[in-house]
Formats: structure tokens, sequence, C-alpha cells
């Protein structure tokens, strides 16, 4: 594209459609990836023997320590599939400290287990995706910005440019979206490069979270320039959101509109 190359960021939820699965700018991307020195790390540790127990325990601790730390820095959830490497990792080390012989037979029954639970897990999943109403695979994006746009638009003869709050809400609207407005990513202090602040002061945006306290502290990032007597009071929205039988759920999130300052 005109700004770089263009990467799809995938979620590790498996289970369901997830809305974090969408294109991502290269100036977007290297806000949370340092390529260059996760390059020399990765290349140091590969260049470590994996028959080696310190490398080994490296590979398996390390990356749940490492965002235990930002964790706690930052004050944000633990989330288990963060330590995806840590659970990878975890079985090699247990064969490394109980070591046993497996033979043909074994290795049969093993794998035909493994295909048994394969099958009764996607037996379970595809149910439970088929009844549940989740806001991660069932977010009715259209409706809920429709509504929204509507809300500007009785005030604004503009349409809606820019989007922030949690990325779980407002990066569905920013993909599939009517004229996919612009993304405000919560960076932990960083700017977004692809946003013009005066731009974004003279358009106004929309900022949305089932969290309302969250959404605040968007908002106050994002819009640095809003005095500090502004009133950020976030509107509470309702709406249902239907599985494949047809079932329908109530649900609500949060919203807000920072309005256009010429």
């Amino acid at each position: 594209s005109e700004n770089g190359p263009v990467f799809v960021l995938l979620s590790s939820d498996m289970t369901a459609p997830h809305p974090m699965s969408c294109p991502i700018s290269w100036q977007m991307l290297r806000i949370y990836v340092p390529f260059e020195q996760m390059t020399e790390k990765v290349i140091s540790l590969l260049s470590i023997s994996i028959s080696s127990i310190s490398s080994l325990l490296i590979l398996t601790f390390l990356p749940c320590l490492i965002h235990t730390i930002i964790g706690i820095i930052y004050g944000s959830d633990i989330r288990p599939r963060w330590g995806y490497v840590f659970w990878y990792m975890l079985g090699i080390m247990l064969f490394y400290f109980f070591p046993c012989k497996i033979d043909n037979k074994d290795f049969k029954f093993i794998l035909k287990s493994a295909y048994i639970v394969m099958l009764i897990t996607f037996l379970i999943l595809g149910t439970l995706f088929t009844v549940e109403k989740n806001y991660r695979s069932r977010y009715p994006v259209a409706e809920v910005f429709e509504d929204i746009q509507t809300v500007w638009a009785e005030n604004y003869n503009t349409p809606v440019k820019y989007i922030g709050g949690d990325s779980e809400w407002s990066f569905p609207i920013t993909i599939y979206g009517e004229g996919h407005p612009i993304n405000i990513m919560d960076t932990f202090g960083y700017k977004n490069p692809w946003i013009d602040e005066e731009d974004l002061k003279k358009s106004g945006a929309v900022f949305i979270d089932r969290n309302p306290y969250r959404l605040i502290k968007s908002v106050k990032k994002a819009c640095g320039y809003l005095n500090e007597d502004f009133i950020i009071s976030p509107v509470k929205y309702n709406f249902k959101i239907f599985n494949a039988l047809n079932l329908s759920r109530d649900y609500y999130t949060y919203y807000f509109i920072v309005p256009p300052i010429k």
C-alpha cells in the first residue's frame, strides 16, 4: 500500500471469528513489535542448543515472566492465552525431567487418542458456536454503528471519521463499518502516527467500550487538546445479539462522542 506493507494480525482466539483479525499497516505494527530487537533475540535464543536445560527453562518460563511484569507495570489483566509459548514448551520440559520410552504401539495409541480428542472438541465447539450469543463472534457491527451514526448526524453534518476505545469494539467498525472510520489505538502512551491531532480536533471522534471508566481514559489519552473541565459522560447503548438459532440476548456497551472543534 502507499504506507508500506500491510500485515494481518490474527487473534489467538481460535473458536470464533475475532475482531482483532484485521489488516494492520506497517506504522501500526511497529508500535507493538520492535522487529529489529526481536529478531536479534530470536536468533540468539535459537543459537542455544535445545537439549540444554537452560534454554528449555528460558523458552518455558521467560514468556510468562515477561507478560507478568508487563501486567504488573501497566495494571492490566494477565490473560491465559498470553502464555501459549509456556504451555507449548511445558510438555518438552516434562519429558526432560521424566524421560520415558514410547514404542510404535504407544505412539499409535497416543495418535488415535489425539484425533478422538480433536473430534470431540470440534463437536463441542461447533455446538457452542451455534448456540452461543457472545459479542466477540456475534457483534452486530453494522447495526451498532448505524445507530451511533444516527446520533452523530443529528448534531453534525460530516461523517464519522475517527473511532476509538476498546479495540474489540472499535476495530470491527473500522473494518466493516460504513465509511471505514480511522481507528485510534490505545498504545500505552504512544501517539498514533497515522492520526493528525489537528484533523482529529476538527473532525471529532466516537469512542466505544463496554467499560465506561476505561472509555473515559481512552478519550483523555487520545484527545489531549480537551480542556480539563470538559465533561466526559459515556452513554449506555443497549442492543441484541442473535445466535445461529435466532435466539437473542440483551447486550450493552458505552459510547461517547467527542464533538468537532473548529
